[in-house]
């Protein structure tokens, strides 16, 4: 995860490492994250992407697909 400013970037992998993506979102509200879904594996597939801060532990997520959550 990194940030900037306003910004926050989770770039992840899935499948061993051999996919990848990124969560590019914006803070919205104290706890809110609102962006987008890119799959970096094919550039091609960007989905809108809601998450919500749960801890520093933990970032609940949603999109098209269904859930995509972030725990340490």
């Amino acid at each position: 995860m990194k940030t900037a400013g306003e910004r926050v970037y989770l770039l992840f992998d899935w499948h061993n490492g051999v996919r990848k993506g990124l969560i590019d979102a914006r803070r919205h509200g104290a706890k809110g994250l609102v962006g987008k879904y890119i799959n970096l594996t094919d550039p091609k597939i960007v989905r809108p992407w809601v998450g919500l801060i749960v801890s520093n532990q933990r970032i609940d997520g949603k999109w098209p697909g269904g859930r995509l959550d972030f725990r340490r």
